[in-house]
């Protein structure tokens, strides 16, 4: 079973390696972390949750685990804030490149998820 999560991680790690036009695996990783950290969020609890279970461990974790003193969602949040938001996680300071490997992860995420989790989460995030 060990096994199969890292090729799982491995494989998730890899599309966002690769789609995300990223240098190394730590990139992936960082961009990885960044994005799902930034999407728990902004999506509601109990989709945050059963996220967390469809996903590996290590990528769960990432879901749930943020602390934020006081927060409330924002459902009205543009593009550009989120993907600012994602850069500025990641370490990066251009919201503009942050576009390519956020798509990179959430195209890792739907190959780790069921399509119903999928749409459940678009229609949870902001519209735009």
């Amino acid at each position: 079973m060990a096994e199969t999560r890292d090729a799982t991680l491995d494989n998730f790690y890899d599309i966002v390696l690769k789609q995300g036009s990223l240098r190394t695996p730590a990139h992936a990783q960082r961009w990885s972390q960044a994005v799902l950290r930034s999407l728990g969020m902004n999506i509601d609890r109990s989709l945050k949750k059963q996220l967390a279970n469809a996903l590996p461990d290590e990528l769960g974790q990432w879901v749930t685990h943020v602390f934020y003193l006081a927060h409330f969602r924002d459902t009205s949040k543009s593009q550009k804030e989120f993907l600012n938001e994602i850069s500025r996680r990641s370490g990066n300071s251009d919201w503009k490149f942050a576009r390519i490997p956020t798509r990179a992860v959430f195209a890792a995420l739907k190959g780790q998820i069921s399509e119903s989790l999928s749409d459940r989460i678009g229609r949870s995030l902001s519209p735009e």
